[in-house]
């Protein structure tokens, strides 16, 4: 990896995977990249480039359930409305199952140090690591937030 930061998008793959994203934007890439983190279950390693797109696709997934708040990924206010339109075509359950998905995906890649290349880069350098957990916490803390809307809904 040659670019890398401590942000949700702050490296080459997590990049890469959102210009994709942003080109052909969907539920179902979301669903892909969740796929790609929990296919096999906690004892299947997570390549860095997996771990990136499903770091990215679960902030995606805050977005398109949030009003603003956080630096937002998709900076295409037609994707964004488009992304929340079919958020909300979604039934009720499969709007839960996907952040769900999202928060499963993201604990596997940030807490799973036995099974994720991310993990074990970033804890290379403590004080990268310090920021990047920041950040991840954060995230999970909007998901959670996003999970308990729906689920009170």
């Amino acid at each position: 990896m040659s670019i890398w930061g401590p942000g949700i998008a702050d490296n080459d793959d997590a990049a890469d995977w959102l210009d994709e994203f942003m080109d052909e934007p969907s539920i179902m890439a979301l669903h892909d990249a969740f796929d790609e983190v929990s296919s096999g279950g906690n004892s299947d390693y997570v390549e860095v480039t997996e771990g990136a797109a499903a770091v990215a696709a679960a902030q995606i997934v805050t977005e398109l359930f949030s009003k603003g708040g956080a630096k937002r990924l998709i900076e295409d206010e037609d994707v964004l409305l488009g992304g929340k339109g079919s958020v909300k075509q979604l039934h009720p359950g499969s709007r839960l199952h996907l952040v769900e998905r999202a928060m499963r995906a993201l604990s596997t890649v940030v807490y799973g140090a036995a099974t994720s290349e991310l993990h074990e880069l970033v804890h290379e350098d403590a004080k990268l690591a310090k920021t990047w957990m920041k950040t991840m916490q954060g995230l999970e803390v909007r998901l959670l937030q996003v999970k308990e809307k729906l689920s009170s809904s």
